[in-house]
């Protein structure tokens, strides 16, 4: 009977809005940390994850962008001989 009289008062408080002074305050103060370690850990995971996409994004564009710039000098170099040979055959 006590229980559930203490239990009730542990309500009332809670819904006018006073924190219980009750184990269950340093349960909510625990919850509390680890909700904020648990996203301090998120967000640490998420920027590791975007960096290191960031850094194979540039590295796959450099190499993309080589390769590019390669292949444009060999078909501005063709370009240009065909020229050449459209106005060698005329």
């Amino acid at each position: 009977m006590n229980r559930i009289h203490h239990y009730q008062g542990l309500d009332s408080r809670q819904k006018s809005g006073q924190e219980a002074t009750e184990p269950a305050s340093t349960n909510n103060r625990f919850t509390r940390s680890l909700g904020k370690s648990r996203s301090s850990f998120n967000n640490s995971v998420s920027q590791s994850i975007t960096s290191s996409i960031q850094k194979g994004k540039s590295y796959y564009l450099n190499h993309l962008e080589v390769y590019y710039n390669m292949h444009l000098i060999e078909i501005l170099a063709g370009l240009f001989l065909v020229n050449q040979g459209f106005v060698s055959i005329r």
